[in-house]
């Protein structure tokens, strides 16, 4: 953070109005970037694809699954998304580069499995009159989505900044323009292949740039997980923030008064869900300030 502060401070030493709108952006990027290109590029897509097609029901249900997609892996990913960026930070301080790339590959591997373990009988409430083949590739976007959330965390923590927004502008628009292209298909499962494949380049993309960074000998290690160098408090205020940010969508979600079923368990909010956005994307210069 203190790193950060340089860095605007820098900014704002020539006093102008340019300087001012320049920090403010910088800031924004680093607070908000990532899920507010998500966000605008996924809505600015789906009415698009809605001018395109007759019957634009499909679009609605994509963007309730990807909403619950992302809103089930941050909460996954909480258990150890704070726990791992703090053990990072004290091996940068150590200057001990050389633990990080092996915890990387030792917390994904438990992200992915607690995750894939979390999610079973999520995806069975959800999709439970669906076919195997739904169950699996949902299973399999979460925890993608849940690992993307620890990389995430940890480049913005490195000050990786350009790669991360770069990442997340590529993929998503490359989803957004698959989405396009088959938008005549219609097929919902479909949807489903290419969301998750855009999230894996994603995935591959931030796994990269990490390697790249920082070379080790090991290939896994569990270091992080060690009492003496760890903070375990973090775990329940990483999973407690994440499900705090999503519980009065959920709570919209599950009540029958001010929700409507998508399909199968998946419900959305007809009076709520696009609000959120808006009142989200409206405090963004809030944050970034």
């Amino acid at each position: 953070m203190a790193g950060i502060s340089f860095e605007i401070k820098n900014l704002l030493r020539k006093r102008n109005l340019f300087s001012l709108f320049l920090a403010t952006s910088y800031s924004t990027a680093l607070s908000s970037g990532n899920w507010l290109i998500a966000v605008v590029l996924l809505f600015s897509f789906s009415l698009i694809g809605q001018k395109m097609m007759k019957n634009s029901f499909i679009l609605v249900e994509l963007q309730t699954y990807i909403t619950y997609c992302i809103a089930i892996s941050l909460i996954l990913s909480g258990v150890s998304q704070l726990l791992f960026t703090r053990y990072v930070a004290d091996r940068i301080f150590e200057k001990r580069y050389e633990k990080i790339l092996p915890n990387l590959f030792g917390c994904l591997l438990i992200t992915t499995l607690f995750s894939l373990f979390c999610g079973f009988p999520i995806v069975y409430y959800l999709f439970y009159n669906l076919d195997l083949r739904y169950k699996l590739v949902f299973e399999f976007t979460v925890s993608i989505l849940s690992c993307i959330w620890i990389l995430n965390s940890l480049l913005v923590s490195l000050r990786q900044f350009k790669v991360v927004l770069f990442s997340f502008l590529m993929s998503y628009s490359l989803f957004g323009i698959l989405v396009l292209l088959f938008v005549s298909k219609k097929s919902f499962f479909l949807y489903m292949i290419l969301f998750y494949l855009s999230q894996f380049l994603l995935f591959l993309i931030l796994v990269l740039s990490i390697v790249k960074e920082y070379y080790s000998d090991q290939i896994i290690d569990f270091d992080f997980l060690d009492p003496k160098k760890s903070f375990y408090i973090l775990i329940p205020t990483g999973v407690l923030y994440n499900l705090g940010v999503w519980i009065d969508k959920i709570l919209f979600w599950i009540h029958p008064d001010v929700s409507v079923r998508i399909f199968e368990n998946i419900r959305a909010s007809y009076v709520y869900d696009t609000p959120v956005i808006f009142a989200y994307i409206s405090i963004v210069i809030g944050i970034a300030i």
